[in-house]
């Protein structure tokens, strides 16, 4: 698996914001990347501010970089060895450009924060980045930014579920996390119509189906993840297939049980049409879970600013 090289953080001052920036910088000293530190000024409200009072836009920048500097060795230590830039604009134009600039591959933010412009679990810029950004993007919900301890990585045996189980165990890995491998199937009751003597239809009752559908799913997973593991190293792992109607809540609840602090999953989706950026099960987990989440793109994935 490639190791990263370039990371970009969002930072607001935010409690989120500020376990985004430590875990940016734990995910760095992985690889030994370039860590890059970015905070977006609204212009929206600063044009409304400047109607009222004058202020040129080189002494906000200029301020803006100080307060950003200091607060970088606040939480990181002196001469944390972060590359840090502030800018005026639109955050989403914004952040999105920066880590086209930064040759990122992966995007740290925090769940939510002051860039927040409406009632959700996640943020404006968080979703927007989660939906529009062609890197992995990473959302952290512990303002700690300490070590994954149990990480759960969902597989639907798509090529980006791939690029989610390599990515999951490098985390377990770097972290010494634990690693459950799940895949969700909605029960036969939940998908086999009635039969339809018209259309020629009949689908024959079979006894403990969904038990015989469940173990060979097992066998499936195992010979899925069996490759990326004598690839990338062998690492403590368990494979769990779960039955339930609802992808979303079988992953979700999965994720309570086992007491998960990150969650890793592939998303799908077409940047022309908004409903199926993410996916709808993995946009649906990320606004319910409770964890930090990475999120891995497609490979090909490209996006559009408006």
């Amino acid at each position: 698996m490639r190791k990263l090289k370039n990371i970009l953080v969002g930072v607001d001052y935010s409690q989120p914001s500020i376990g985004a920036l430590r875990e940016a910088a734990r995910c760095a000293a992985w690889d030994s990347a370039c860590l890059t530190a970015l905070h977006v000024i609204d212009d929206e409200p600063l044009v409304e501010m400047q109607d009222e009072v004058e202020i040129g836009e080189d002494s906000i920048i200029d301020h803006a970089q100080r307060r950003l500097g200091s607060h970088l060795e606040v939480i990181l230590g002196e001469d944390p060895g972060v590359y840090f830039d502030a800018v005026i604009g639109n955050p989403i134009e914004q952040f999105l450009l920066a880590a086209e600039r930064a040759c990122a591959d992966l995007i740290v933010l925090g769940s939510h924060g002051r860039l927040s412009r409406r009632s959700s679990r996640i943020g404006v810029l968080a979703e927007r980045c989660l939906r529009k950004a062609r890197q992995n993007v990473l959302l952290v919900r512990d303002a700690e930014g300490s070590p994954f301890r149990r990480v759960v990585a969902c597989i639907d045996f798509s090529p980006t579920s791939r690029k989610a189980a390599k990515q999951a165990i490098h985390v377990a890995q770097q972290d010494g996390s634990s690693l459950e491998f799940i895949h969700v199937f909605r029960p036969a009751a939940e998908i086999l119509t009635a039969p339809s003597i018209e259309a020629g239809i009949l689908f024959p009752p079979v006894e403990n189906f969904d038990d015989l559908r469940g173990a060979a799913l097992e066998s499936k997973l195992e010979r899925f993840v069996a490759p990326l593991l004598d690839e990338f190293g062998s690492v403590e792992h368990t494979i769990s297939i779960i039955a339930d109607p609802s992808p979303r809540a079988g992953i979700v609840d999965r994720l309570n049980e086992s007491k998960a602090d990150l969650v890793v999953l592939g998303t799908r989706g077409r940047t022309t049409l908004k409903s199926l950026l993410m996916g709808s099960t993995a946009q649906k987990v990320l606004h319910t879970t409770n964890c930090s989440a990475l999120v891995v793109k497609p490979d090909g994935f490209e996006y559009t600013l408006d």
